[in-house]
C-alpha cells in the first residue's frame, strides 16, 4: 500500500490515530513517494481535503506544513465526486480556524479560492455561513473577497431552494439580515426576495411565522428602495401565507403592516383564503378571542367592497358564529352579526349559517350552551369563565397537533392555577377588565337572544331540537346549565315558530330535562317545564315517575307537587313503587328523609289511585318504618301503620333492623312511650303476638338510674299480654313449608309471571314456559333491564330458582350483564336470588371479550359495585382475580387509575395486601399504557403516592422509562402537562431506585423533554432537566441552529451556559 492510500484509509477511518499518519507522512518522505500523498483517490477524495473534512485543525496544519516543506503547491479548488472542496467543507463544519487557515495558505501560495463554486447539492460557502448563522465567517468570506475583487454570489439556491437571505429569516436574525442587504447594496446586487424553496418558503413570510416585526420592516423598506413588489399573498406547501400567519400569532401590529403595506402597493389581500387545516384568517382572530383584529378586517373588506366569509369551515367543521358561541365570547358574536346586518355586499350566500353542525355535532344556540376552552378544548365552567376573557396568544393548531388529543385530558379544569399563570404572561394589549364571573350566566342569554332575534330577522328556522354526538340539545343544556331565561326564551322561540320539541329525549349520560330540574331543585324551570308538557302533551309518563324518584333523593316537596298537580290534570298514573338503579322509591326516601309533607303526598295519591304502596320493599334492610322509627318521628310511624291496617298488609313487626333492635325494643332503646303504646296497640288490634323479655328491656336501658321508665314499659307490656288471645295467628311474615311451597308453585309459570309483570305496569308478555328458559328471555341482552329486575322480584318473593350463572350470547351472564349495566340493585337482587337459593355466583367468569365483573365495575367507576363484589367475594370466601386482563389487555388496577378513582385503587391494594395477591403494575394494555404512566397522565399525586408505597412494600421497581404506542413516557409526560412537581416526584423516584432516566426519547409527534419545556417557556423545568443531566453524566439532543426561535431569554441563556451538555441532534 502506498502512502497515499494508507493516509486515505486511516482518515477515512471514524477511529484514525495522528500519529499514525504522520509516520506515514515521515515514511513516504524518506522513501522520496511525496507524489503520491497528494494524488486523489477513485472518489477524487484526496487528503487535505479529507482533513478538513474531518474538522481537524492539527492534521490540516501537519499537511499544509508538509507540503510546505516539500514545495508542493496544495489544489484547494479541487472537487470530489460530491462536489465538495476544502472551503466549502470548513464552511460546513462551522470552523473559522480552518477557513483562515485556508485563506491564509491561498494568500501565502497566490491562489484564488472559487468560493462560489457549488457542490453536487448546489451548496456553496457563503449559503453554509448564513446556514449555521455565523456572521463572524460571512465577515471573514466577504474580506477575502474584497482583497481579490470577488463578489459573493447571494442569489443561489441549493436543492431545498434555500439561499442566504432565507437561512438569514429562517434563523430570525436580524443582524445577518442587515449583513447581507449592506453588502448586496455595496456590490449593486439586487437580492431576491421573492424567491420560495421547495417548501414554499419565503423571507416575508418567515419573518410572520417568526412573529419579528423588525424583520417585516426590514424586508418590505428593501423592497420599497429597489421598486420590488412583495409577493403577499404568496403561500407555502402548508397554505400559510404572511396575512393568515399574522392573525395565527394574533400580532396586530404585523396584521396592520400588512394591510397598509398592501395598501400603499394597489395589492388586494386574499384574507379568506385558507391553509390546508382550514383555517382563515378570520378563523384564527376568532380563536385568538381578538376583536380588533377582526375589526380591522371588516374595515379593509369594507374600503375594498369584498365580502368576509364567516360562513368558512375549518377541518372540523367549526365556523366563526359556531367558535364565537362555543367561546361564550359576546363581543364576537354581536361584532360577526352586525357586520353582516350592516354590510351592503350581503348575498343571500353570505347568510349566517345558524344551523349548520361542526363534527361534534355542535351548532351555535347548542355550543352557547356548553362553552369550551379555546385552549384546552374541555367545558369551561363559571369560576373559569373570567380568566378566558383575555385574548390569549396561542398556536391553536400545535395545540391541536401536538396537544391533547395523544392524551386526552392531560389537563383538566381543577388546575385552574396553571390557566390563570398562561394567562397572565399571554394577556395582550386587547384585554378589558370589565369580564366578571356574574357575567357568565348574562353573557350566555345575551348570546342566544341575539342568535335568535338574528333568525327572526332573517326568516331563517332555527334548529332547537337537534342533538350532537352527545345527544346534548339546548333545551336540555339550558336546564342543565340552572338557567330559567334561556328555558323560557327557548320556550317562547318555539312557541312563536309553532315548534314542538321533545322534552323526553335522553342524552348519553341518561339526563333529560326534568330530571336536571329536579337535580338544580329548580323550581321555576320545573313549572315551565310542566306547563310546556301540558299545552303541547310531550311528556313522557316514565320520565314524571323517574323525576319523582329523583326529587326525593333531593328531597324536594315543591317540584314533586308539580308533578302531582301536572299528572293529575293531564290524567297520567305516576309510577311511584318504581325504584331507581339504587334500588330505592319515593316512599322510601320520603320517610329516610323524615319528610311528613312528601309522605302525606304519596299516600294521599296513592289513595286515590287505587295504588298499593310497596310498604315492605327493602333497599339495604331499610324499609318506610324502619326509616320512621330510627327518625323518631311519630307522626311517620303512625300514618305508615294505619295505611298497613287500611289495607291490610302484613307487617312482620317483630323482625329486627339490619343494624339494631325490633321496633318494639327498639322504641324501648329511644326511651319513647308513646312509640312503645302505638305498636303494642297495633299488634293488639292485628291479633299480632309480640316477645319481649324484662331482660331485652334492662338490657337497653340502665337498670339502676331509669328504674321508672323501665317499670312504665314493663306495666304496659304486662297489660298487652292479657288483652292478646295467644291462640290467634301471628300476622307476621311467616315461615312456609318448603313442600307447600313447592306444591303451590308448581305451575306454569309463564301465566303466573305474565300476571305479575301486568300487575306491575309493565307491558310485556313471557313467551318461554321453562322457568330457566324464561330467565334467559327476560336476560337476553339488548332488551328492557327492568324486565329482569321485575322477574327475580317475582322469583325472590315466591322462592323460584334460576341458574343465574349459565352463559348466554357473547359468553355473558346476568351478573355481568347487570355489571355491564351499571344497575347495582339489579346485582343486589341476584345475589339475593343466590343467597336464598345456595347458589355461588361465578364472579370470576370471563365473557367472550375477556370481561368480568370486578374489571367490569372498575371500568364504569363505579365504586359501590367494585366494594359489592369484594364484600361478597370475602363473605363467600372466593378468591377474585384482581390481575385477569380482558383482550384489551386493561385490568382492574390500570382502569382504576384512568378513572382517577383513588378509592377504588385503594379497595384493589388492600384486598392484594389482605389476601397476598402481588398487582401487576408494570403490565400494559394494548396502547401501551401502563399504571405509572397513566398516573402521571392523570396528574393525579395520591395514586401515584400510593402505587409507589405498594411498590416499595412489595419490592416492586415501577417502569419509569417505558414507552407507550405514541412513543410518550412519563418524565416526557410529566413536562409535556407542564407539571414540575410531577417531574420531581419521577426524578426522586429514579434516584431512590437508582434508575437512570431516559430524557432523549421522542414521542411519534416529535416531542421530547426539553423541546416540552421550550414549548411551554418553563424555565424551571427546563433547569431541572440540565440539572439532571449534569448530575448523572448525560447529554442532551438539541440542534443549537434552532436557538434563536426561542423567545424566553433565561431558557436562551440556560442552553448557551450548558452548551457542553447538548449533542446536536
Amino acid at each position: 500500500m502506498g502512502g497515499n492510500d494508507s493516509i486515505l484509509q486511516l482518515l477515512k477511518n471514524e477511529q484514525f490515530e495522528e500519529e499514525l499518519i504522520q509516520l506515514i507522512i515521515q515514511y513516504a518522505k524518506e522513501n522520496d513517494i511525496l507524489y503520491r500523498i497528494f494524488e486523489k483517490d477513485n472518489t477524487n477524495n484526496y487528503p487535505f481535503l479529507y482533513a478538513v473534512s474531518r474538522d481537524n485543525l492539527d492534521l490540516t496544519n501537519e499537511i499544509i506544513k508538509f507540503a510546505n516543506e516539500s514545495n508542493v503547491i496544495l489544489k484547494l479548488n479541487d472537487k470530489n465526486d460530491e462536489g465538495d472542496y476544502p472551503l466549502l467543507r470548513a464552511f460546513k463544519n462551522n470552523n473559522n480556524k480552518i477557513i483562515d487557515t485556508i485563506i491564509s495558505y491561498a494568500k501565502a501560495n497566490n491562489l484564488i479560492l472559487n468560493f462560489n463554486q457549488k457542490n453536487n447539492r448546489n451548496e456553496y460557502p457563503v449559503l453554509y455561513a448564513f446556514n449555521n448563522n455565523k456572521i463572524g465567517m460571512f465577515i471573514q468570506l466577504m474580506i477575502y473577497a474584497n482583497e481579490i475583487n470577488k463578489i459573493i454570489k447571494l442569489n443561489e439556491k441549493n436543492n431545498e431552494g434555500d439561499y442566504p437571505l432565507l437561512f438569514a429569516y429562517k434563523n430570525n436574525d436580524s443582524e445577518m439580515v442587515n449583513r447581507i442587504i449592506e453588502y448586496a447594496t455595496e456590490k449593486e446586487i439586487i437580492l431576491k426576495i421573492n424567491e420560495k424553496n421547495t417548501k414554499g418558503d419565503y423571507p416575508l413570510l418567515i419573518a410572520c411565522k417568526n412573529k419579528n416585526l423588525n424583520m417585516v420592516n426590514i424586508i418590505m423598506e428593501y423592497a420599497n428602495k429597489n421598486s420590488i413588489e412583495l409577493n403577499i399573498n404568496e403561500k407555502n406547501e402548508e397554505g400559510d401565507y404572511p396575512l393568515l400567519l399574522a392573525y395565527k400569532n394574533n400580532d396586530f401590529k404585523i396584521v396592520n403592516e400588512i394591510m397598509e403595506y398592501a395598501n400603499k402597493n394597489n395589492i388586494v389581500l386574499n384574507f379568506n383564503e385558507k391553509n390546508e387545516n382550514n383555517y382563515s384568517p378570520l378563523l384564527y382572530s376568532i380563536y385568538n378571542k381578538n376583536v380588533k383584529l377582526i375589526e380591522l378586517m371588516i374595515n379593509y373588506a369594507s374600503d375594498k367592497k369584498n365580502i368576509i366569509h364567516f360562513n368558512d369551515k375549518d377541518n372540523n367543521g367549526d365556523y366563526p358564529l359556531l367558535l364565537s358561541c362555543m367561546y361564550c365570547d359576546l363581543k364576537m358574536v354581536d361584532l360577526i352579526i352586525e357586520y353582516n346586518k350592516n354590510n351592503k355586499n350581503k348575498t343571500d350566500n353570505t347568510i349566517l349559517n345558524l344551523n349548520e353542525k361542526n363534527s361534534f355535532g355542535d351548532y351555535p344556540i347548542l355550543a352557547a350552551l356548553h362553552p369550551v376552552d379555546p385552549i384546552l378544548g374541555g367545558e369551561i365552567n363559571k369560576n373559569e369563565y373570567d380568566i378566558l376573557q383575555s385574548p390569549l396568544s396561542i398556536d391553536r393548531e400545535q395545540f391541536m397537533e401536538n396537544g391533547l388529543n395523544d392524551f386526552h385530558s392531560v389537563t383538566n379544569h381543577n388546575e385552574i392555577i396553571k390557566i390563570i399563570d398562561y394567562v397572565n404572561n399571554n394577556i395582550n394589549e386587547n384585554n378589558n377588565d370589565d369580564s366578571s364571573l356574574f357575567k357568565y350566566e348574562s353573557d350566555i342569554f345575551k348570546i342566544i337572544n341575539k342568535v335568535l332575534n338574528y333568525a327572526i330577522d332573517n326568516k331563517e328556522l332555527l334548529i332547537i331540537d337537534d342533538n350532537n354526538n352527545n345527544d346534548d340539545y339546548p333545551f336540555l343544556l339550558a336546564c342543565k346549565n340552572h338557567d330559567s331565561n334561556i328555558v323560557n326564551r327557548i320556550i317562547q322561540y318555539a312557541k312563536t315558530n309553532d315548534i314542538t320539541f321533545d322534552l323526553n329525549k335522553k342524552n348519553k349520560n341518561g339526563d333529560y330535562p326534568l330530571l336536571l330540574t329536579v337535580n338544580n331543585n329548580d323550581e321555576e324551570i320545573g313549572k315551565s317545564i310542566l306547563e310546556y308538557s301540558i299545552k303541547n302533551k310531550t311528556m313522557d309518563i316514565n320520565k314524571l315517575s323517574e323525576g319523582v324518584i329523583k326529587i326525593m333523593e333531593y328531597n324536594i316537596g315543591k317540584i314533586i307537587k308539580q308533578i302531582i298537580e301536572y299528572a293529575n290534570e293531564n290524567k297520567i298514573q305516576l309510577e311511584i313503587n318504581e325504584k331507581n338503579n339504587n334500588g330505592n322509591y319515593p316512599l322510601l326516601l320520603a320517610c329516610e328523609y323524615n319528610n311528613n309533607e312528601i309522605v302525606n303526598a304519596i299516600i294521599q295519591y296513592a289513595t286515590e289511585k287505587n295504588i298499593r304502596l310497596n310498604v315492605n320493599e327493602k333497599n339495604n334492610g331499610e324499609y318506610p318504618l324502619s326509616f320512621a322509627i330510627n327518625n323518631k318521628n311519630e307522626y311517620l310511624i303512625k300514618i305508615i301503620i294505619e295505611y298497613y291496617i287500611k289495607n291490610d298488609i302484613k307487617l312482620n313487626i317483630d323482625e329486627k333492623f339490619e343494624d339494631r333492635n325490633y321496633p318494639l325494643l327498639f322504641s324501648v332503646q329511644l326511651k319513647n312511650i308513646n312509640l312503645f303504646k302505638l305498636i303494642l296497640e297495633f299488634a293488639k288490634r292485628n291479633n299480632a303476638i309480640l316477645k319481649l323479655k324484662e331482660t331485652d328491656i334492662e338490657n337497653v336501658l340502665d337498670s339502676n338510674l331509669e328504674k321508672d321508665i323501665i317499670k312504665e314499659f314493663k306495666k304496659l307490656y304486662d297489660e298487652y299480654k292479657n288483652d292478646i288471645d295467644n291462640t290467634n295467628s301471628m300476622i307476621l311474615l311467616k315461615d312456609i313449608d318448603d313442600n307447600n311451597d313447592k306444591n303451590n308453585f308448581e305451575r306454569n309459570y309463564n301465566d303466573q309471571i305474565n300476571k305479575y309483570f301486568i300487575e306491575k305496569g309493565y307491558n310485556y308478555t313471557v313467551k318461554s314456559t321453562d322457568i330457566n328458559d324464561i330467565f334467559k328471555e327476560c336476560c337476553h341482552l339488548g332488551n328492557n333491564i327492568k324486565r329482569l329486575k321485575l322477574l327475580l322480584e317475582y322469583a325472590n318473593e315466591n322462592f323460584i330458582a334460576f341458574d343465574i350463572n349459565e352463559k348466554m350470547e357473547y359468553g355473558n351472564y346476568s351478573l355481568i350483564w347487570a355489571i355491564y349495566n351499571n344497575d347495582i340493585h339489579l346485582v343486589k337482587l341476584l345475589v339475593e336470588h343466590a343467597n336464598n337459593n345456595d347458589i355461588i355466583l361465578n364472579i370470576n367468569e370471563k365473557n367472550d371479550k375477556n370481561d368480568y365483573p370486578l374489571l367490569l365495575a372498575v371500568i364504569n367507576n363505579n365504586t359501590d359495585m367494585v366494594q359489592l363484589i369484594i364484600d361478597y367475594a370475602n363473605e363467600k370466601e372466593i378468591h377474585l382475580n384482581i390481575n385477569e386482563k380482558n383482550d384489551n389487555n386493561d385490568y382492574p388496577i390500570l382502569n382504576a387509575i384512568g378513572n382517577k378513582n383513588i378509592e377504588i385503587a385503594s379497595l384493589i391494594i388492600n384486598y392484594a395486601k389482605k389476601n397476598n395477591i402481588i398487582l401487576n403494575l408494570n403490565d400494559k394494555n394494548n396502547d401501551g399504557i401502563y399504571p405509572f404512566l397513566l398516573a402521571i397522565n392523570r396528574n393525579d399525586k395520591n395514586i401515584i403516592e400510593l402505587l409507589i408505597k405498594y411498590a416499595h412494600e412489595n419490592k416492586i421497581k415501577l417502569e419509569i422509562n417505558e414507552r407507550s404506542n405514541s412513543g410518550y413516557y412519563p418524565f416526557l409526560c410529566s413536562v409535556y402537562n407542564d407539571n414540575i412537581d410531577m417531574a420531581k416526584m419521577i426524578i426522586d423516584y429514579a434516584n431512590d431506585n437508582k434508575i437512570k432516566l431516559k430524557l432523549n426519547e421522542k414521542s411519534k409527534n416529535g416531542n421530547n423533554p426539553l423541546l416540552c419545556s421550550i414549548k411551554n417557556d418553563n424555565f424551571e423545568m427546563s433547569k431541572l432537566i440540565f440539572e439532571y443531566i449534569f448530575k448523572n453524566n448525560g447529554s442532551l439532543d438539541f440542534n443549537m441552529t434552532h436557538i434563536n426561535s426561542i423567545t424566553n431569554d433565561k431558557i436562551k441563556k440556560l442552553l448557551i451556559k450548558n452548551e457542553t451538555l447538548i449533542k446536536s441532534e
